[in-house]
């Protein structure tokens, strides 16, 4: 039987604000909400591989390099699967910070030699994700990360395939899940 990948993401952020009118109360109410799925495939409107760490860790001062084209998949108890993943392009990233104290840098950034080492980048510049090997985004703690590209950004072996985490002062620890096409 054939690998199957179906996938659903649902986005939801709901409050109401209550404001004394001085004779009474007004409830304002709000919701914003998305909700996405993508059937197995690798049309723009589908999404074929999924990559997942639910227990991934990076030392303080010290950087992990996902590479994007041979992500190498891990089980629960961090020992790898035997199984690689190669995108085409990233549909969706989400990336909580599981970390106590500290914020964990995501994105662009070097190889800790100070050599940009083809950092996963919107070299098209239309595809929605960081422009340049500079650019990054700081996660506190507790805090999550959830990006989805309608039509993906590109993967490419070679020039725009690293995702760069960097700790900062101490181990931070994460969960991340990656989808997208492979072709």
């Amino acid at each position: 039987m054939a690998d199957v990948l179906t996938t659903s993401i649902l986005a939801r952020i709901q409050g109401t604000r209550k404001v004394d009118m001085g004779v009474g109360t007004q409830l304002y109410p709000a919701t914003v909400e998305e909700n996405l799925a993508w059937p197995d495939g690798t049309a723009v409107s589908k999404a074929n591989e999924m990559w997942t760490d639910d227990a991934g860790s990076v030392a303080a001062a010290a950087h992990v390099n996902l590479d994007l084209f041979a992500a190498v998949q891990v089980d629960a108890a961090g020992a790898t699967t035997g199984r690689t993943v190669s995108f085409a392009k990233v549909k969706a990233l989400f990336i909580r910070n599981t970390s106590a104290a500290n914020y964990i840098k995501i994105g662009g950034g070097t190889d800790g030699t100070g050599v940009a080492a083809d950092a996963w980048i919107d070299a098209v510049g239309t595809e929605g994700w960081l422009a340049d090997d500079s650019d990054f985004i700081h996660l506190p703690a507790g805090g999550c990360l959830l990006l989805e590209f309608p039509s993906g950004v590109t993967v490419s072996n070679g020039t725009s395939h690293i995702l760069h985490l960097g700790g900062i002062t101490s181990t931070q620890t994460y969960e991340i899940i990656v989808i997208g096409l492979t072709a």
